[in-house]
């Protein structure tokens, strides 16, 4: 099955079990309890529920405080939840992440045996998306299935990596064709290791399946709360010998000025001396403070940049650090064709400027 037709096929195989009675009268899960408990001690009372089906467990979820917005891939189970809680259609949704507006998020983010579908890529992906959908200081509330279960009816492990999650294709039963992916513990501990801590650290729920059904069915379930957005300081230094500007080399294959992150109790000058000495073993002073920004890295990153003019009292060449790939030397010239940020190359002229006898003027 393509990429492309796997939602399509995952959204008419829940439209069948939903058609079919699936869930009716059925009691929420015991995980809501920790879900409104969670979110009681936070303060929070707004969020989303991802694949809230046709009431099942978001019902209560709002009966209990929670004010949420209820996304399903499944018309089937939108319309039927609608039905069910007619004063609720306008916070109900019918699609996937992409159907939301594109910059919203939320203060408590539930998805509830949903995203296990397709293989592994496909499942860190959605785990992947509606983090981004947690508001800084959020909850992201998760249950998912575990390796442990007794993989039934019939199927085909398509994937088994080396922390122990596996995929399965079935070949009977409901899901037949669909992929579905199965978690260990470790998995989710790196899928959460940056930007989140664990309020619920994951747990493991069994359930006997009913005769003559055979095995065991295990999820995981955990809570994450979400960093509160900050911006940490790194401060970073012109250093020009011998007419070149010394510039280092990152993994994403930027070119950057040395310096690094700012300790606590720590002066900003002294800070670029201490860096600039461990990143490429030069000898340095601070002397002008040249600019400051915000930098936009990536999702989630963002830092505070203050850069400085530094006089340089080393005559050897760089020695790069482990924390680079290489070190160069750059003429004025060179340097507004290089691949770096706009901010950079801002001070560097301020400080090229200064050296020639002129004001210095990073904006």
């Amino acid at each position: 099955m393509s990429s492309d037709s796997a939602p399509a096929a995952a959204a008419a195989a829940w439209d069948a079990e939903y058609a079919a009675g699936r869930y009716a009268g059925e009691p929420p899960v015991t995980f809501t309890r920790d879900i409104l408990a969670a979110a009681r001690e936070a303060g929070l009372t707004k969020g989303l529920y991802i694949g809230c089906g046709n009431g099942r467990n978001y019902l209560p979820l709002v009966a209990g405080g929670l004010d949420l917005t209820g996304l399903d891939i499944s018309a089937a189970a939108i319309s039927q939840l609608g039905t069910r809680a007619p004063d609720r259609r306008d916070r109900l949704v019918h699609g996937d992440l992409a159907a939301l507006p594109a910059a919203a998020s939320y203060p408590v983010v539930i998805g509830i045996q949903v995203f296990q579908h397709g293989d592994r890529a496909a499942a860190h992906g959605h785990i992947r998306a509606a983090q981004r959908r947690v508001a800084p200081g959020g909850l992201f509330c998760l249950r998912v299935n575990a390796t442990a279960t007794d993989v039934w009816p019939g199927h085909e492990v398509t994937e088994h990596h080396p922390d122990g999650g596996f995929t399965v294709r079935y070949d009977a039963g409901p899901k037949q064709g669909l992929l579905i992916h199965f978690f260990t513990a470790a998995e989710l501990d790196a899928l959460f290791a940056d930007g989140f801590t664990p309020v619920l650290p994951p747990r493991l729920w069994q359930s006997r399946r009913d005769p003559p059904h055979p095995g065991q069915w295990s999820q995981w379930e955990a809570i994450w709360r979400k960093a509160e957005r900050t911006f940490p300081v790194s401060v970073k230094g012109v250093a020009v010998q011998g007419g070149k500007v010394l510039l280092l080399e990152n993994e994403r294959g930027e070119w950057e000025l040395p310096g690094g992150k700012l300790e606590p109790g720590e002066d900003p000058a002294d800070c670029v001396v201490r860096e600039i000495r461990e990143e490429a073993g030069w000898v340095v002073s601070a002397e002008s403070l040249l600019d400051c920004w915000q930098y936009h890295i990536r999702e989630g990153r963002d830092v505070v940049i203050v850069t400085y003019g530094c006089r340089v009292a080393s005559t050897t060449a760089p020695v790069v650090s482990a924390e680079h790939k290489r070190a160069g030397l750059f003429t004025r010239d060179e340097v507004p064709g290089l691949t770096m940020p706009d901010g950079y190359k801002r001070s560097i002229a301020a400080w090229f400027g200064r050296l020639d006898g002129g004001p210095v003027r990073a904006r």
